[in-house]
């Protein structure tokens, strides 16, 4: 069973992913702040990591990073309503240049495990 940790403060968000996903047969680790993301990463080192743009404590972003410079080959959803930011556009641009993958909420259920899937297969 593959294992997918999702890294979101919005609670419902967490819930949510962790609902459908499970539905669909991924092992779910959840975490609430990218600092507690990265750690579990580290800890358990799951098959994908999605994870939200705009976080407190640690962005996505820097979260990205963080694990990216321990494992460039961890494959990645960046996820985000997108509307407290300016830049979007440049950190959508950022994270393609990083292999990351992005979707935009709110999503439907089919996208995201349609892109879970994709991505886990790549």
């Amino acid at each position: 069973m593959k294992s997918v940790l999702v890294i979101d403060d919005e609670k419902q968000i967490v819930e949510l992913l962790e609902f459908v996903l499970e539905k669909n047969g991924y092992k779910v680790i959840t975490a609430a702040n990218g600092a507690f993301g990265f750690r579990k990463y580290k800890e358990l080192e799951p098959d994908l990591v999605i994870v939200d743009i705009f976080m407190p404590k640690k962005n996505g972003m820097e979260t990205i990073d963080d694990i990216m410079d321990i494992n460039n080959d961890c494959k990645i959803i960046a996820i985000s309503g997108g509307g407290r930011i300016i830049n979007m556009d440049e950190k959508i641009k950022r994270l393609k240049e990083l292999g990351v993958s992005f979707l935009s909420k709110p999503f439907e259920e089919d996208e995201l495990i349609s892109l879970v899937n994709e991505v886990l297969d790549k």
